[in-house]
C-alpha cells in the first residue's frame, strides 16, 4: 500500500562555507599571478627607486621603496586576509610603527610601556611623545597595572590610557 505524503519536508540550508579557510588564505592571499611571467609566486622586487617621468610622477604605482613598493603591498593584503580586516599596515622598523601609533595620540593621551623597552622606543617616549603631549608610565609589572592598581589607584582612575606598548 502506498503512503502519501501531504507535506513535504524540507531540509535546513547549509551553513555558509567560507570562500577560503585560513589554510588556503596563508598560501594565496596577496600573490597574484604575475602577468607578464605567468609565476604562481610575484618575484621579490629589489628595487628601491621606481622609473619616473618628472620628479613625483612615477610610470606606474610605486615611486620609491621605502613610500610602498609590490613585496609590502602583497604582505598588508595577505595579512589583512588573514585577519579578516580591510586593511593592513607594515612598517619597515619596530620604531616606524612606534612612531605612527604614536603620533595618532592626541595630546593629554597616557601610555603604558614595559620598563625594560627597547632604548629607541624609550628615547621616543621620553623625548618625542612628551614633547606632543603624550604622558607614559614606564612599569616593570604591566600585567598588574593595566588589570589592577596603578600607584594605589584603580586603573578606572586612569581614562585617558590609549595604548599599552609591550615591545
Amino acid at each position: 500500500m502506498p503512503i502519501t505524503i501531504d507535506s513535504s519536508i524540507e531540509t535546513p540550508p547549509r551553513a555558509p562555507t567560507p570562500v577560503h579557510g585560513f589554510g588556503t588564505l596563508a598560501v594565496h592571499a596577496g600573490s597574484p599571478h604575475d602577468p607578464t611571467t605567468g609565476a604562481v609566486i610575484e618575484p621579490i622586487s629589489l628595487s628601491t627607486t621606481f622609473e619616473q617621468t618628472a620628479v613625483g610622477k612615477p610610470v606606474g604605482i610605486y615611486e620609491y621603496s621605502r613610500s610602498s613598493n609590490p613585496n609590502r603591498d602583497n604582505f598588508e593584503k595577505a595579512v589583512a586576509a588573514l585577519e579578516h580586516a580591510k586593511y593592513a599596515v607594515a612598517f619597515g622598523s619596530g620604531s616606524a610603527a612606534t612612531a605612527t601609533i604614536l603620533q595618532s595620540l592626541a595630546s593629554g593621551s597616557h601610555v603604558i610601556s614595559v620598563s625594560d623597552v627597547y632604548g629607541g622606543t624609550h628615547r621616543y617616549f621620553t623625548r618625542v611623545a612628551k614633547a606632543h603631549g603624550v604622558t607614559v608610565t614606564f612599569t616593570p609589572q604591566i600585567e598588574v597595572d593595566i588589570c589592577g592598581t596603578h600607584k594605589g589607584r584603580h586603573q578606572a582612575d586612569f581614562g585617558l590610557n590609549r595604548l599599552a606598548i609591550l615591545r
